[in-house]
């Protein structure tokens, strides 16, 4: 076999390899999908501290944050239901 015949074997190997890992990503890529079955599609209403302070939380902190919503009008902007 001459050099030029097992290069071209070479590149065809690597071909071939490239294409069967491309296939197998993109058809496993379905599974990798976010899950939003179950989930609601509006996002939740209402103060949600967990974004903010986990689990470094206190009264301290919790009061700290009302006093804003209270001075900045925000308290009065709320839709009751």
């Amino acid at each position: 076999m001459s050099g030029f015949t097992a290069a071209l074997k070479h590149i065809y190997l690597l071909m071939k390899k490239t294409i069967i890992a491309l296939a197998l990503l993109a058809a496993t890529s379905g599974a990798m999908a976010q899950k939003t079955e179950g989930l609601v599609m509006t996002p939740p209403m209402g103060w949600n501290s967990w974004n903010k302070f986990h689990t470094d939380i206190d009264e301290e902190k919790i009061r700290g944050v009302v006093d804003v919503l209270v001075e900045s009008g925000l308290r009065d902007a709320v839709i009751s239901m």
